[in-house]
């Protein structure tokens, strides 16, 4: 009575806080699911107001060079995300391709990792290389590191050589400003 109910209280409340904070989360995605159908379904209509709204609190000069503005980062900020995707479509294409050559288990799931992972700034592909190597490890310790090596290799050409050249056509920058900027932001 004095060790266990303390302790199953404590417990109680913090299963019960877990489920609340879990059941929380769902709700909040089918309710953001559910918001993006419906601002899909009726952008033409939202963007009709904001317009309408913009030229109603600003000038109309004012207006016209907001609307430019979000007009220039919608434009390049999906030019990024479809340099990102593509990049990381072609890191995953060519990390398919040398997994075969190089025989490695699993090759199309660590391939998809790599490639999903890719897709995450700065971090993911380090955030899909290490599961991926501690699959192909389990299996094939002598080639986990080859492996490693490897990814080691394609990330480098990829950052220097591949995501410049994608990224500067999509963003609209040139690659010599694209590595400039990596190497300050580093």
């Amino acid at each position: 009575e004095t060790r266990l109910l303390p302790q199953l209280g404590s417990l109680i409340t913090s299963v019960s806080s877990g489920v609340y904070g879990f059941a929380r989360s769902i709700y909040n995605l089918i309710i953001g699911i559910i918001v993006s159908v419906y601002l899909l379904a009726d952008k033409e209509g939202f963007l009709a107001a904001v317009k309408r709204l913009s030229y109603a609190v600003f000038s109309v000069e004012t207006a016209d060079k907001l609307r430019q503005g979000l007009n220039f980062v919608d434009k390049t900020f999906m030019g990024f995300l479809s340099g990102k995707i593509l990049d990381s479509l072609i890191i995953g294409i060519i990390c398919y391709i040398v997994c075969s050559i190089l025989k490695m288990p699993y090759t199309l799931l660590v391939s998809v990792i790599i490639g999903v992972t890719n897709i995450i700034p700065f971090f993911g592909p380090l955030i899909g290389a290490i599961p991926s190597a501690l699959i192909i490890l389990m299996v094939d310790p002598s080639k986990c590191l080859i492996f490693v090596i490897f990814i080691i290799i394609l990330q480098q050409i990829d950052g220097n050589v591949i995501g410049p050249f994608i990224m500067g056509d999509y963003v609209g920058l040139s690659p010599f400003f694209i590595m400039l900027a990596i190497m300050i932001g580093s």
